[in-house]
């Protein structure tokens, strides 16, 4: 009997397609020749849990708690968050009304996913009753898990082990795989909200087979989750995979079948009599040998957002700049560049299909000269598809190419812009200047492409003065239609950036880092010119929320909600429980660090 190799997307992402990793790896595999079962166990999750039979007790649950929030004489800092939330769900189940909600949890009924996504959110809010504040959280498509720092061995071997808002869906969907005997199992990690699932994922497994190995890897865990000196990380998993995963499945699966030395299986972390064993990571794949293979992800799996993306696949690795003094430039994913070329291209026809769909290209940052090849590949075979892809403004840019790219398909492109403050830009590194970024996105604008911005609130030096002006500029250029959406988040001190690395070139004089996060975390609390961290996530999350508002505020503030029968008197006005929140926004690296941040700083909010 084959023993096969099991590929898995843990929860949380949106619930649209599978995440890229799963049919890159499925499709370099089974080229080799080894037998593959890739299973996405976020879409599993959501088919799960957002059910009607799950709404009527989650709106009785919810609504009681609620009822006693509003009941009390203050709120601390983690209960103005809860109230809010809870509120505010209500208000968007109302206004949406019974058929819209019943339409988001039919996955054959299209709605775009920026909407189904703040529906699941909000009914979130009453199924999950009671596990506040581990939680999900929608930012535009995407729905993210909070519970817990991922970014602290202590913090992941605690979370994994009590109740969770996952309840038992691991073991209920681990008991559903029709395997026959598994050897290895890859989990692919590519964001921190999937971390904590992930490990729940692997506990289940190695519950239901026995002798199964099971490695994690994926961006975060070569980031983050490898950096760990602690040998009971490996109690819940068998090894951590480094780089590029195809490698390391593929030697890991011959080895582990000849029961040979793991220590030569390169990317892998591992422990060998009580130590920890760090093999080399192989140079990652050539993008030439990749090729997405989609057979295991079934579309009905999914949610219809009405995009009908195909995801997987790239047309470079890297970054064409990779200077910018905010990034990780020296990581293999950033400062590795590699490009395919007009032979790759033709790999798109077979998974294209009949026609109908679209590519959302996963490269970092596809530069103009390797736009304009593809783009030119696409006219001259007479292919009639949409596409959209990251790039970088830059002269490169030109109204010329950007009219090429309309014609050859392309519905927008997504940019970083970080600031309009041409000092701020210097200090960046980011090769760009005001001016430039203007000119660019008119001829963006006079394409006819749509635009969608990356801004950065609270780096370093920045004044609330310099971050409003910003703020007011890229307003502008939404208004006069060069840009179509804007994305803010506040700045973070990524590991191995040039500001993490020679912070004093940035005005910072000390770096503050949380009690127990050995995992290599991003940095959210320092000091140095500009203004202060509390008040950068404070601006961010204005910022934020003036651009995604999509249609007007509602006149005045309501006093009371609906759930499901029942009217709940709002005693503390949402506008003024928003307003304090906003006030002593604490930088944090996780909603439960946040929240402890809070309670630590935020006088209770008294009822009027």
């Amino acid at each position: 009997m084959t023993e096969e190799i099991l590929l898995l997307g843990p929860p949380c992402d949106g619930p649209y397609g599978p995440a890229a990793a799963l049919p890159q790896l499925a499709g370099h595999l089974r080229r080799q020749g080894l037998p593959v079962r890739a299973v996405d166990a976020n879409a599993a999750f959501f088919r799960h849990h957002f059910t009607d039979r799950a709404l009527p007790g989650g709106l009785e649950r919810g609504a009681d708690r609620l009822e006693a929030l509003a009941s009390r004489k203050s709120l601390s800092f983690g209960a103005m968050m809860e109230y809010l939330a809870l509120a505010k769900a209500a208000l968007v189940l109302r206004r949406g009304g019974p058929e819209l909600v019943a339409r988001a949890l039919d996955r054959d009924r299209k709605m775009a996913g920026s909407l189904r996504s703040l529906l699941f959110e909000s009914l979130s809010r009453f199924i999950d009753g009671g596990t506040f504040p581990e939680s999900l959280w929608n930012v535009g498509e995407a729905i993210f898990y909070e519970g817990g720092s991922p970014y602290g061995t202590d913090s992941v071997l605690e979370g994994v082990s009590g109740p969770s808002l996952f309840g038992d869906f691991f073991e209920t969907f681990v008991d559903g795989l029709t395997l026959s005997r598994p050897r290895l199992a890859g989990i692919s990690v590519t964001y921190a909200s999937q971390a904590m699932a992930a490990f729940r994922l692997a506990r289940a497994l190695k519950g239901r087979f026995p002798g199964l190995f099971v490695v994690l890897g994926g961006a975060f865990v070569t980031l983050h989750l490898s950096r760990t000196e602690r040998t009971d990380f490996f109690r819940l998993v068998d090894g951590l995979a480094v780089g590029d995963g195809e490698r390391t499945l593929e030697k890991a699966y011959a080895v582990l079948g000849a029961r040979g030395d793991l220590a030569t299986v390169p990317g892998l972390v591992f422990v060998r009599r009580g130590e920890l064993v760090r093999v080399p990571p192989a140079p990652p794949t050539p993008l030439e040998a990749t090729g997405p293979e989609w057979s295991d992800f079934p579309e009905e799996d999914y949610y219809r957002d009405g995009s009908g993306d195909v995801t997987g696949f790239r047309l470079s690795r890297g970054c064409s700049w990779a200077r910018c003094a905010f990034c990780r430039t020296e990581e293999a994913f950033i400062a590795h560049r590699d490009r395919v070329d007009r032979a790759h291209f033709a790999r798109l026809k077979e998974l294209l299909g009949e026609g109908g769909r679209s590519v959302a290209f996963g490269d970092d940052e596809a530069d103009a000269d390797l736009l304009e090849a593809f783009s030119r590949w696409v006219l001259d075979e007479g292919l009639s598809f949409g596409w959209t892809v990251n790039a970088r403004i830059g002269p490169g840019l030109t109204l010329e190419r950007c009219r090429l790219f309309r014609r050859a398909g392309c519905r927008r492109l997504v940019v970083g812009i970080e600031s309009l403050d041409d000092a701020l830009l210097a200090l960046m590194r980011k090769g760009t200047t005001v001016s430039l970024i203007e000119r660019t996105l008119s001829n963006l604008a006079w394409a006819g492409l749509p635009v969608g911005a990356y801004m950065i609130a609270g780096f370093p030096t920045e004044t609330e003065n310099r971050a409003r002006r910003s703020f007011e500029r890229i307003g502008r250029l939404r208004d006069e239609g060069l840009v179509s959406s804007v994305f803010y988040s506040a700045f973070q001190i990524a590991p191995g950036s040039a500001v993490a690395e020679r912070p004093e070139d940035f005005g910072i004089t000390a770096i503050r880092y949380p009690c127990g996060a050995d995992l290599n975390p991003p940095a959210v609390d320092f000091e140095g010119p500009g203004m202060s961290r509390q008040r950068a996530f404070a601006l961010c999350q204005d910022f934020g929320a003036s651009f995604q508002r999509r249609t007007p505020p509602e006149e005045g503030v309501p006093e009371s909600v609906v759930v499901g029968a029942r009217r709940i008197r709002l005693t503390f006005p949402l506008d003024e429980v928003a307003g304090a929140i906003r006030r002593f926004a604490p930088p944090h690296l996780d909603f439960f660090g946040y929240i402890e941040r809070g309670e630590a700083i935020c006088p209770p909010l008294k009822r009027p």
